[in-house]
C-alpha cells in the first residue's frame, strides 16, 4: 500500500479503498449481488436544458424576478407617496413631529409599500410562469396562445374575489395585455 491511498476497516483488517473495475462487488444482505451493467450507464442521456425547462424552476425564477421588480416599483412609488409634514385635524394645524420621527414614519411607509409590491409581483409572476409552463407542456407547442391563456387564467384567478364579472374582466384584460406584450417583444 502506498502513501496517500485512503483506507477503510473491513473485519478488523486494513485494505485500500478501490474504485471502478477493481472494486469489490456490493452484496445486499437479503439478496444476491447487485451490478449495474455498463451499457445502461452509457445509455442515460444527459439533457442540459432539462433543469431549465422544469416548471418548478420557472415558478421560482419568476417569483424571484417579480419580487425584485415589485420591490423596485414599491420603493419608487413609496418615495413618491404623500408624506405631507402639515397635518390638519378638525380645521386646526397640528404641530409637526420632530425630524427624526418624520423620517422614521416615511421610512416605515416606504418599506411597507415596497414589501407589498414585491409580494404582489412575486405571486403574479410565479402564477403566470407556472401556468404558462404547464399549458406549454400539455399542448407541446410554444406559440402565442400559451401566454394568452395563462394571462386569462391568472387574471381571472387574481380578480375572482370581486365576483364573476370582475373575473371575466381580469381574464380578458390580462390575456389582452399578454398578447400585446408578446406581439411587441416577439417570442
Amino acid at each position: 500500500m502506498s502513501k496517500g491511498q485512503p483506507i477503510e476497516r473491513i473485519n478488523e483488517t486494513i485494505a485500500p479503498v478501490v474504485y471502478g473495475e477493481a472494486a469489490r462487488p456490493f452484496y445486499l444482505p437479503f439478496y444476491k449481488r447487485v451490478q449495474i451493467p455498463k451499457s445502461t450507464l452509457e445509455q442515460v442521456p444527459v439533457i442540459p436544458t432539462l433543469v431549465l425547462e422544469a416548471c418548478g424552476l420557472k415558478i421560482i425564477t419568476g417569483a424571484i424576478m417579480g419580487s425584485v421588480l415589485g420591490a423596485g416599483m414599491g420603493l419608487f412609488f413609496g418615495a413618491l407617496g404623500d408624506n405631507s409634514p402639515i397635518q390638519v385635524i378638525n380645521g386646526r394645524e397640528v404641530p409637526q413631529a420632530p425630524l427624526r420621527e418624520q423620517i422614521r414614519a416615511g421610512f416605515k411607509g416606504t418599506a411597507s409599500k415596497t414589501f407589498g409590491w414585491a409580494k404582489s409581483f412575486a405571486v403574479l409572476t410565479a402564477l403566470f410562469g407556472g401556468v404558462e409552463c404547464l399549458i406549454e407542456k400539455y399542448r407541446a407547442k410554444h406559440d402565442v396562445w400559451n401566454p394568452v391563456v395563462s394571462g386569462c387564467v391568472v387574471g381571472g384567478t387574481l380578480s375572482a374575489k370581486g365576483g364573476p364579472a370582475a373575473a371575466c374582466i381580469g381574464c380578458i384584460g390580462f390575456a389582452g395585455f399578454s398578447l400585446v406584450v408578446d406581439k411587441i417583444m416577439g417570442q
